[in-house]
């Protein structure tokens, strides 16, 4: 938790360093101060981010940015959105 917001803080599993920019360590932001909250959407954040890097593995880079832009309307449509790193950083 971090500034009254629950985040996912996981490993980029070796299958998907190649095509995951960021470090090794990934922190996406649950956008709830909600514990029991927090657990129901770690697990749909979680799923979204494996099958954007699936769809990046298979060379569908566009299939990757359109999944992810739905992922991000999905979650929107949940209370919470995606930021990029560098918002969730500072």
């Amino acid at each position: 938790m971090r500034c009254k917001t629950w985040y996912l803080a996981q490993r980029v599993p070796k299958r998907y360093v190649a095509v995951e920019t960021r470090k090794r360590i990934i922190s996406l932001s649950l956008e709830t101060d909600s514990y029991s909250l927090a657990c129901r959407k770690a697990n749909d954040v979680w799923r979204a981010q494996i099958e954007h890097w699936e769809a990046k593995l298979d060379g569908r880079s566009e299939d990757a940015r359109l999944a992810y832009e739905a992922a991000r309307k999905v979650a929107q449509s949940r209370g919470f959105s995606y930021l990029p790193l560098e918002r969730v950083v500072t």
